[in-house]
């Protein structure tokens, strides 16, 4: 029930109760500059991937595989020595 309450967006007024929701999938911590790992049932069809730095130095760049399930990390072409070992990874999805 939306009880009425509307969301100014970029494209005007929205109803909340037309508007979808993200929740956690998983959250997986790592302390390495690079490596790979499998997140199983998670489909980037349906939600999307966020790193967050927990040292405060530059993300690593990643890629997705869809059909293997794994997500690999590796160097920042623009970290420049500054590159995080310490970071969460967040898989989302929307409902």
């Amino acid at each position: 029930m939306a009880y009425g309450i509307e969301i100014l967006t970029t494209t005007g007024m929205v109803s909340s109760a037309n508007m979808k929701a993200a929740r956690s999938f998983a959250i997986i911590i790592k302390t390495a500059k690079t490596g790979s790992f499998t997140v199983p049932g998670f489909d980037s069809t349906d939600g999307f991937i966020y790193v967050k730095s927990n040292d405060l130095k530059t993300p690593p760049e990643f890629s997705w595989n869809n059909s293997t399930k794994t997500l690999t990390y590796f160097h920042s072409r623009v970290a420049s020595g500054n590159q995080s070992a310490n970071m969460t990874w967040l898989f989302m999805v929307t409902v």
